[in-house]
């Protein structure tokens, strides 16, 4: 399979496809550039793009097949019309850092867009980047048969290849500050998060990752920005629900939080 990556030539295109390269690199697979315009005359700049963007992935990672595509159209729609033509593991998308109101809750950036209604899974790039993916964040506070672990094994095994070290975070929305006894309490009890830490643990082992569990109390957005914020983890992995409309922004609250508050590359799973 082949990682997808998207750019138009932007700051935010230029981290998408660093990001991109590495995880090729690391997962030793083919990468595929996509840029779009909107009329054909364009194409000397379409060019021009692919070519700085061919040398970029070239300088970081050397050893990964690359090749190019050009779409003609709107951003968003043929980002998703390319994911549908090919079994893509996964589409990387650069957002940038910060959106008007409208822009955040009626339009939709272009990598808000294609996280909605991609097939595939969709990882956002943002901050800074620099080095190998090694650790990795997953933020599971489901059900086990809901799991984002499960998800993560079914959509993108490629991932198993590149990440060695995980952490699970399970956020229980509650006030209390317990003591570090009652937390491991919780991950060692039969309570419902215990419980789902437990499937999740045991099937990162069964990929071979070496996994550490994780609880936090409160805010479910606030506890993961301080997750985060609180250690370095090359890549985030959230679950996300379908929507449409208005619905879209009910169901995918969490998500929609995290992808505008986040300031490093996220993994949106469905």
């Amino acid at each position: 399979m082949e990682i997808l990556v998207a750019t138009g030539g932007a700051a935010h295109s230029t981290r998408a496809l660093s990001f991109a390269a590495r995880l090729a690199e690391q997962a030793q697979v083919p990468l595929t550039i996509l840029t779009i315009i909107k009329y054909e005359d364009q194409e000397p700049e379409a060019e021009s793009i692919l070519i700085g963007a061919k040398a970029l992935i070239q300088s970081i990672a050397p050893s990964v097949t690359v090749k190019g595509v050009t779409r003609i159209g709107h951003p968003a729609e043929e980002i998703l019309a390319e994911i549908e033509s090919s079994p893509y593991a996964v589409a990387v998308l650069g957002e940038k850092q910060h959106h008007g109101l409208i822009t955040r809750f009626v339009i939709g950036s272009t990598a808000q867009r294609v996280v909605e209604h991609s097939q595939c899974p969709v990882i956002l790039v943002k901050g800074t980047i620099s080095g190998p993916i090694q650790r990795l964040l997953i933020c599971d506070s489901g059900l086990p048969n809901d799991s984002v672990v499960d998800r993560l094994r079914q959509q993108f095994p490629l991932l198993f290849r590149v990440v060695k070290r995980s952490t699970v975070l399970h956020v229980i929305q509650d006030e209390m500050i317990p003591s570090d006894d009652e937390d491991v309490q919780i991950i060692d009890g039969d309570s419902v998060e215990g419980r789902l830490l437990h499937h999740d643990l045991g099937c990162l082992g069964d990929e071979g990752v070496e996994c550490t569990p994780r609880i936090r109390h409160g805010n479910i957005v606030e506890e993961i920005v301080a997750e985060v914020t609180s250690k370095e983890y090359q890549l985030v992995v959230i679950g996300a629900h379908r929507g449409s409309g208005w619905r879209r922004i009910l169901l995918d609250d969490i998500a929609n939080r995290l992808i505008l508050k986040l300031d490093c590359p996220m993994l949106v799973v469905r």
